[in-house]
């Protein structure tokens, strides 16, 4: 398989990363700019923010699969699936990374609301650490980082990776084996 046809093949996942990945770029600079930066930690907002990586997802994989006029493996729209998904990621966490690096006020209310969330979460899961522990993790939170930025988007990958494994079964296609039976080819 040659260069241009493998970049046609994946060519629509990588279009429509980059556009998920712009729908969460614009949410996050609103959030931004409406001076509403904390809606970004609310617990709805993992849910809302893969809305559009899951229509581009879906998208993406009937777009290959309507170019492919052959099977549409499940690995076929498994990877389909992931580069949308880790282009879009990429681009929301780069987006976040800049906005935490130039804009030191949300810097400063990313790292209070993670602090305030963090000890929330010690009090159900504070007993597998010891106060020490729980003080340096409290400590070196910093939202701004690179290690953040970079552990947070790997998680994403992953997390949204997981549900790609079950999305990859409903946009695979395989033609029936028996459709040379239905063709209107009379000897």
């Amino acid at each position: 398989m040659d260069i241009k046809s493998k970049f046609s093949q994946i060519r629509p996942a990588v279009k429509h990363g980059l556009l998920a990945g712009a729908v969460l770029m614009m949410v996050k600079v609103v959030f931004v700019s409406s001076g509403n930066w904390e809606l970004r930690f609310a617990p709805y907002y993992p849910l809302l923010s893969f809305l559009p990586i899951y229509a581009a997802m879906i998208i993406a994989s009937k777009t290959e699969k309507m170019a492919q006029l052959a099977e549409f493996t499940y690995w076929r729209a498994f990877k389909s699936a992931m580069i949308t998904v880790s282009i879009a990621v990429f681009v929301g966490s780069f987006t976040e990374f800049l906005i935490y690096t130039f804009n030191s006020n949300v810097k400063n209310l990313g790292i209070e609301i993670l602090r305030s969330q963090m000890i929330q979460s010690f009090k159900y899961m504070g007993k597998f650490y010891t106060n020490q522990e729980k003080d340096e993790m409290v400590r070196a939170v910093n939202p701004g980082s690179l290690v953040y930025v970079l552990s947070q988007m790997f998680g994403l990958i992953f997390s949204n990776g997981i549900l790609v494994l079950i999305i990859a079964l409903f946009t695979r296609f395989k033609p029936n084996r028996h459709d040379w039976l239905n063709s209107d080819s009379s000897s």
